[in-house]
Protein backbone atom coordinates (compact mmCIF):
# COMPACT_ATOMS: atom_id res chain seq x y z
CA UNK A 1 0.00 0.00 0.00
CA UNK A 2 1.26 3.37 -0.54
CA UNK A 3 2.15 6.13 1.90
CA UNK A 4 -0.26 8.43 2.58
CA UNK A 5 -0.46 11.63 4.63
CA UNK A 6 -4.01 13.40 5.18
CA UNK A 7 -5.82 15.88 7.81
CA UNK A 8 -8.72 18.04 8.06
CA UNK A 9 -10.10 21.81 9.23
CA UNK A 10 -13.33 22.76 9.68
CA UNK A 11 -13.79 26.57 7.94
CA UNK A 12 -16.99 28.51 8.42
CA UNK A 13 -17.68 29.12 4.70
CA UNK A 14 -19.75 27.54 2.12
CA UNK A 15 -18.12 24.29 0.10
CA UNK A 16 -18.59 26.23 -2.82
CA UNK A 17 -16.48 28.64 -1.64
CA UNK A 18 -13.63 26.20 -0.12
CA UNK A 19 -13.88 24.29 -3.58
CA UNK A 20 -13.40 26.80 -5.78
CA UNK A 21 -10.13 27.96 -3.66
CA UNK A 22 -8.64 24.45 -3.60
CA UNK A 23 -9.11 24.62 -7.45
CA UNK A 24 -7.35 27.18 -7.80
CA UNK A 25 -3.68 26.46 -8.04
CA UNK A 26 -2.71 30.44 -7.39
CA UNK A 27 -4.37 30.77 -4.56
CA UNK A 28 -3.73 27.07 -3.39
CA UNK A 29 0.32 29.01 -3.17
CA UNK A 30 -0.40 31.39 -0.97
CA UNK A 31 -0.82 28.87 1.63
CA UNK A 32 1.63 25.94 0.65
CA UNK A 33 4.67 26.12 2.73
CA UNK A 34 6.16 24.17 -1.11
CA UNK A 35 3.97 25.14 -3.54
CA UNK A 36 4.61 27.82 -5.64
CA UNK A 37 2.04 28.42 -8.26
CA UNK A 38 0.91 26.82 -11.55
CA UNK A 39 1.32 28.11 -14.91
CA UNK A 40 -2.79 28.40 -14.76
CA UNK A 41 -3.75 31.57 -14.35
CA UNK A 42 -6.32 32.63 -10.91
CA UNK A 43 -9.74 32.40 -11.59
CA UNK A 44 -9.22 29.42 -14.63
CA UNK A 45 -12.15 26.74 -13.74
CA UNK A 46 -9.69 23.55 -13.80
CA UNK A 47 -11.77 20.46 -15.00
CA UNK A 48 -10.85 16.64 -15.49
CA UNK A 49 -8.12 16.09 -17.86
CA UNK A 50 -6.64 19.68 -17.42
CA UNK A 51 -2.78 20.18 -16.84
CA UNK A 52 -0.28 22.85 -15.80
CA UNK A 53 2.98 23.36 -15.08
CA UNK A 54 3.61 23.38 -11.51
CA UNK A 55 6.56 25.12 -9.65
CA UNK A 56 7.94 24.00 -6.24
CA UNK A 57 10.62 25.24 -3.76
CA UNK A 58 12.25 23.88 -0.86
CA UNK A 59 14.64 26.27 0.30
CA UNK A 60 16.99 26.71 -2.44
CA UNK A 61 15.73 23.90 -4.55
CA UNK A 62 13.39 24.70 -7.13
CA UNK A 63 11.95 21.77 -9.57
CA UNK A 64 8.86 21.87 -12.27
CA UNK A 65 6.25 19.21 -12.38
CA UNK A 66 3.46 18.18 -14.68
CA UNK A 67 -0.20 18.77 -12.39
CA UNK A 68 -3.05 16.69 -14.01
CA UNK A 69 -6.53 16.85 -12.73
CA UNK A 70 -8.10 13.67 -12.46
CA UNK A 71 -11.07 14.87 -11.06
CA UNK A 72 -13.69 17.95 -10.58
CA UNK A 73 -16.84 17.70 -8.89
CA UNK A 74 -17.67 20.93 -7.60
CA UNK A 75 -18.83 21.75 -4.24
CA UNK A 76 -17.08 18.38 -3.07
CA UNK A 77 -14.27 16.77 -4.35
CA UNK A 78 -10.90 17.89 -6.59
CA UNK A 79 -8.43 15.57 -7.10
CA UNK A 80 -4.60 15.92 -9.27
CA UNK A 81 -1.54 13.88 -9.93
CA UNK A 82 1.72 15.48 -9.94
CA UNK A 83 4.36 14.10 -12.21
CA UNK A 84 7.99 14.98 -13.25
CA UNK A 85 10.12 13.95 -15.81
CA UNK A 86 7.74 11.20 -17.01
CA UNK A 87 7.85 9.67 -13.67
CA UNK A 88 4.79 9.63 -11.29
CA UNK A 89 4.80 11.11 -7.95
CA UNK A 90 1.75 11.84 -5.68
CA UNK A 91 -2.00 12.46 -5.64
CA UNK A 92 -3.62 15.10 -4.15
CA UNK A 93 -7.31 15.09 -3.11
CA UNK A 94 -9.30 17.89 -1.81
CA UNK A 95 -13.18 16.53 0.11
CA UNK A 96 -14.75 18.86 1.07
CA UNK A 97 -18.20 17.98 3.34
CA UNK A 98 -20.79 20.62 4.70
CA UNK A 99 -21.14 21.01 8.06
CA UNK A 100 -23.42 23.05 10.18
CA UNK A 101 -21.30 26.01 10.53
CA UNK A 102 -19.43 25.91 7.01
CA UNK A 103 -17.40 22.84 5.37
CA UNK A 104 -14.82 20.17 6.57
CA UNK A 105 -11.94 20.15 4.39
CA UNK A 106 -9.90 17.09 4.08
CA UNK A 107 -6.80 16.98 2.03
CA UNK A 108 -4.52 13.68 1.21
CA UNK A 109 -1.87 13.25 -0.24
CA UNK A 110 -0.81 9.57 -1.51
CA UNK A 111 2.57 8.52 -2.58
CA UNK A 112 2.79 7.33 -6.37
CA UNK A 113 6.21 6.56 -6.91
CA UNK A 114 6.58 3.08 -7.69
CA UNK A 115 9.00 0.68 -9.54
CA UNK A 116 12.43 0.86 -10.08
CA UNK A 117 11.82 4.73 -11.81
CA UNK A 118 10.10 5.67 -8.45
CA UNK A 119 12.75 4.27 -6.04
CA UNK A 120 15.00 6.41 -7.96
CA UNK A 121 13.03 8.94 -8.09
CA UNK A 122 12.78 8.96 -3.96
CA UNK A 123 16.56 8.76 -3.52
CA UNK A 124 16.72 12.02 -6.10
CA UNK A 125 14.65 13.63 -3.54
CA UNK A 126 16.61 12.68 -0.69
CA UNK A 127 19.88 13.45 -2.33
CA UNK A 128 18.34 17.07 -3.30
CA UNK A 129 16.97 17.61 0.61
CA UNK A 130 13.11 17.21 -0.62
CA UNK A 131 11.92 14.44 2.04
CA UNK A 132 8.91 13.67 0.55
CA UNK A 133 7.26 10.91 3.01
CA UNK A 134 4.16 10.60 5.26
CA UNK A 135 5.71 12.74 8.32
CA UNK A 136 6.88 15.74 5.98
CA UNK A 137 3.92 15.71 4.41
CA UNK A 138 1.50 15.74 7.70
CA UNK A 139 3.00 18.96 8.35
CA UNK A 140 2.70 20.68 5.29
CA UNK A 141 -1.17 19.59 4.98
CA UNK A 142 -1.85 20.78 8.61
CA UNK A 143 0.14 24.36 8.16
CA UNK A 144 -1.82 24.60 4.43
CA UNK A 145 -4.99 23.77 5.75
CA UNK A 146 -4.32 26.22 8.55
CA UNK A 147 -3.16 29.28 6.11
CA UNK A 148 -6.52 28.44 4.00
CA UNK A 149 -8.82 28.31 7.31
CA UNK A 150 -7.37 31.90 7.73
CA UNK A 151 -7.79 33.50 4.54
CA UNK A 152 -10.89 32.31 3.71
CA UNK A 153 -12.75 33.03 6.88
CA UNK A 154 -10.55 36.39 6.34
CA UNK A 155 -11.94 36.71 3.30
CA UNK A 156 -15.65 35.64 4.26
CA UNK A 157 -15.65 38.40 7.11
CA UNK A 158 -14.36 41.66 4.92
Amino acid sequence: MPEQASGSIEIAVSPEVAYDAVSDPQRVATWSPEFRGGSRGSGTSLVAGDSYRGVNRSGPIVWVTKVTVTDADRPQYFAFNVDAVGISISRWEYRIEPTATGCRVTETWTDRREGVRGRLARQGSVVMGILHDEEFNVTQIEQTLAAMKADLEGSAKA
